[in-house]
């Protein structure tokens, strides 16, 4: 990453000044995270890939994201909110867009990986995602969809063909 593009972040955020060169993280399949320490905490930096950001609506639709997991996050849904700066998630410096979050140790599952406790609290969360009554005027919400018996024995029946 820049080194500009790094000063840059530093500021906007407030992040204060970085103790070394940011470190790439792993993982990532569209766009690359970097770790960051500074004198204020670590953080982690995404920096979206700069061919689906070129794309019609996909800036708003990574704010609208930020946004609503805030919004979760407010409701006591566990969720990972990225800063904002001067009221926006996201930031477009030097042809990079970025987001910036506080560092959280962890690592990731793979769906064979998962045992029964962690699918669990993954049902828990998604639970308490829907249980939450929150509005944003740009999310269009479908009708919810009622399935019958009759629809899931058809379902199966095309499963096991």
């Amino acid at each position: 990453m820049n080194e500009d593009i790094i000063l840059e972040i530093c500021k906007r955020y407030n992040l204060g000044n970085k103790h070394e060169t940011p470190i790439p993280v792993t993982g990532g399949l569209i766009h690359k995270t970097w770790k960051l320490r500074t004198d204020k905490g670590q953080y982690a930096i995404k920096e979206l890939n700069e061919k689906i950001m070129s794309q019609p609506d996909t800036l708003e639709a990574f704010e609208l994201s930020e946004v609503m997991a805030t919004k979760f996050l407010h409701a006591k849904v566990p969720a990972i909110v990225s800063l904002s700066s001067n009221g926006t998630h996201v930031q477009h410096i030097s042809n990079s867009y970025v987001l910036v979050y506080k560092w959280v140790e962890g690592i990731t599952l793979s769906t064979e990986a998962a045992n029964v406790k962690q699918a669990y609290t993954i049902g828990e969360i998604i639970g308490k995602i829907h249980s939450v009554h929150i509005s944003e005027p740009s999310v269009q919400v479908g009708l919810p969809q009622i399935f019958t018996n009759f629809h899931w024995e058809e379902l199966i029946l095309k499963i096991k063909a």
